[in-house]
């Protein structure tokens, strides 16, 4: 439990972080988000994050 909130946190740091990097450097921080993405399923030993289709699927439908 105590990991999942501390990768939680730091991908959420990550993400703050790319957003203002996007902005700073005027791209589009979509495209930054998806590079910094696949750099991170690089780095080994950080956990494997997996969703469940119904979570996924309810998220989209609320949209």
């Amino acid at each position: 439990m105590e990991n999942s909130v501390l990768l939680l946190i730091f991908l959420a740091l990550v993400i703050v972080c790319t957003i203002m990097l996007a902005k700073k450097i005027r791209v589009a921080y979509p495209i930054l988000l998806v590079f910094v993405g696949l750099a991170l399923c690089f780095i080994p030993g950080l956990p494997k994050v997996e969703l469940e289709p119904k979570v996924v699927f309810i998220c989209l439908v609320l949209k």
